[in-house]
């Protein structure tokens, strides 16, 4: 008899831990109380890469000897346009980033993300591995870009529902 009523303790407690269980579940792929859902961060990584990769365009490339060389600087180059076209990726990308923070990540900004990404990866084709071998400004230029590209993807896998 003792067997008995432990066993059906036992079988209790396992079927309330299962609820709790779905319970706890269900507080995040639901709607909360108030109809509000849950919030998917990938967005916020694709704002940051963008921001940090125009924000690593004014600090130091090249750093010797006491002179420092930003990539902003080469805009006064002939061939300058280049760096306006790599700034214009990173800032597409930051603004696909920032609509979906506001609005929520859809798959047309996440993929409109990634060519800004993988533009400023093109722009610099043969030398885009040199960056990590220069000063800070590039290292963040690489950086940006490379995890860029990947987390847009991954928003563009799985994008937010309709709003």
């Amino acid at each position: 008899m003792v067997q008995i009523y432990m066993w059906a303790h036992f079988s209790c407690d396992r079927t309330k831990a299962r609820r709790s269980l779905s319970r706890q579940q269900s507080v995040y792929s639901e709607p909360t109380s108030a109809g509000e859902k849950p919030v998917k961060n990938i967005k916020f990584a694709v704002l940051a890469c963008g921001l940090l990769g125009l924000i690593a365009c004014f600090l130091p490339m090249i750093s010797m000897e006491g002179m420092k060389i930003s990539f902003w600087d080469a805009h006064k180059a002939p061939d300058g346009v280049q760096v306006y076209l790599v700034m214009a990726g990173y800032a597409l990308a930051a603004v696909m980033g920032a609509l979906g923070a506001a609005k929520g990540m859809k798959r047309p900004q996440a993929i409109a993300a990634a060519i800004g990404f993988a533009f400023v990866i093109f722009k610099f084709r043969g030398g885009f591995f040199d960056l990590l071998k220069a000063a800070i400004g590039a290292k963040l230029m690489f950086v940006a870009a490379v995890v860029g590209v990947v987390v847009a993807v991954l928003a563009a896998a799985k994008p937010e529902e309709g709003q």
